[in-house]
């Protein structure tokens, strides 16, 4: 990864950022870590990496803001679990990884949400306007007929 790319860690608690946001660092990411909190939404950031490796109580208020939140979202999980699927239908989309993948699928990883925020940070091009249809008498030119 060749320009900073942020990267917002989120666990249950400090035990599980260690191995992931030293991976993440490696691959040239600027990691902030945090516990799992609406509250540690505000971090700005690019991505959003959800640590759900450790069984644990996700908070429905955490739900909704990353449901809400415009960032793309990478959920680490050995399996779809009910925060995944709660998940599974928000806008800015989300990557379902197990955490055991090697620097290649993280790199890919990576990759595809750095498209996504790039793809959301994006100006919209502004809209061609559209043909306008004139109704009334068809015009004649000289020697054609329509």
């Amino acid at each position: 990864m060749n320009d900073a790319f942020t990267v917002l860690l989120m666990a249950p608690s400090a035990d599980c950022h260690g191995p992931v946001s030293e991976r993440l660092e490696r691959l040239g990411g600027l990691v902030y870590t945090a516990q799992t909190s609406p509250a540690a939404l505000a971090v700005d950031s690019h991505l959003i990496v959800l640590d759900l490796r450790v069984e644990a109580e996700i908070d429905r208020n955490l739900l909704q803001s990353l449901t809400d939140d415009p960032r793309p979202l990478v959920a680490l999980a050995p399996e779809p679990c009910v925060a995944v699927r709660r998940l599974a239908d928000r806008g800015a989309g989300i990557l379902l990884m197990t955490g055991a993948e090697d620097d290649s699928g993280y790199r890919v990883a990576l990759n595809v949400s750095r498209g996504l925020a790039a793809r959301r940070s994006r100006p919209r091009p502004p809209t061609r306007r559209r043909a306008q249809t004139i109704s009334g008498p068809v015009p004649r030119f000289a020697g054609l007929s329509v």
